[in-house]
């Protein structure tokens, strides 16, 4: 491959595993959040519902990708 061709690779190579990492780091304080707003009932179960959701879709994109 080109040295051109290569450094694009490594660079979205680097680029992935920094977005997995914050992506991680995003689902570790949600789920922290989510606690906390549980035990203050905050939090409509509606919306818990959907933060739910949004922390089990995130989690799926990186368990996915893992597998590559």
């Amino acid at each position: 491959m080109e040295d051109d061709t290569m450094k694009q690779i490594n660079r979205l190579a680097f680029e992935n595993g920094r977005m997995r990492f914050l992506i991680g780091e995003a689902i570790e304080r949600m789920i922290s959040a989510e606690r906390f707003l549980e035990s203050r009932e905050k939090m409509c179960s509606e919306v818990l519902r959907q933060w739910g959701d949004l922390i089990d879709r995130l989690q799926e994109v990186i368990e996915d990708r893992a597998s590559l």
